[in-house]
This record gives structure tokens, sequence and C-alpha cells, in this order.
């Protein structure tokens, strides 16, 4: 799933005020591309002229993830979501992109917006069920804090 792609589902309204922070699909995905290839630059550049109360923050996540952030395939993912009791995972885009960063979800923990799975239009924070998400792809980007 492209750029594109998402622009059409939200119209990417420039107008901060028009999506909660951490709803906001434009700095998602930007986010998302920051986070797998360490350029960080555009991200917060973004978040500077968008949502600048939020920059402090957004730099401290920005480098704990990336220290955290693994990739790993589908046989090391199954031993890695074996091992931590892992059953369900919220994406950060499209949980049918091979490039969404995978959050642990636990049940009863302050998550950010999350969205049902029957709910398929949805295009950022889906949850999955680890089993069903293995059959759908070889990689996968986990962000291994566990709280």
């Amino acid at each position: 799933m492209g750029y594109l792609h998402y622009g059409k589902q939200y119209q990417f309204i420039s107008d901060p005020e028009y999506y909660v922070f951490s709803f906001d699909p434009k700095r998602v995905l930007i986010r998302n591309y920051a986070l797998r290839t360490g350029n960080h630059l555009l991200y917060l550049a973004y978040i500077g002229v968008n949502y600048p109360t939020h920059i402090i923050d957004e730099i401290r996540d920005l480098e704990d993830l990336t220290r955290s952030l693994i990739c790993l395939d589908q046989e090391q993912a199954r031993e890695w979501f074996n091992k931590h009791d892992v059953t369900m995972v919220q994406s950060d885009i499209s949980i049918y992109d091979k490039d969404a960063i995978l959050t642990i979800f636990l049940l009863g923990t302050d998550q950010q917006i999350t969205i049902p799975l029957e709910e398929k239009d949805e295009l950022v924070y889906n949850l999955m069920d680890i089993e069903d998400l293995l059959q759908l792809r070889d990689l996968f980007w986990i962000d291994s804090r566990i709280n």
C-alpha cells in the first residue's frame, strides 16, 4: 500500500485540528518511514510544523523505539511472540502493509486508538490475532517494548 492509497482514504487534510495527534494518518505514515529507514529528519520537521508542542516527547519516543525496533522473519517472529505470550498486535499503518510496525497489544492497558478487526476500512491502528498475522507475510517489524 502506498502513500497515495492512504491519501485517498483520509484526504490528508493539512489542518492538524481535523485529526487528533495520535490519529493523524499522515503523521503515522511519516513516523513509520522514519523508524524503518533511520531517517528521522522528515518526521521531526513534520512534527515541528504541525504539532510543535509534541516535539520533545516525539524525539524521546523516536529514540526509544529506534533502539527497540526489531525486524524478524516469520519463524523468528513466531518464536518471539510465543516467548513473550503475545496473542494480539496493533499495527501503526495498515495491518496488511508489510511495513507496518507492530505493537504488543495487552488487554486492559492504556492503548492508542484501536480499531476492531471487523473495521477493515481503517488503515491505521488495526488489531490482529498473531496466528492470522503470521499467515500474511514473511517479514515483521516489531516494537519489542513490553510494559
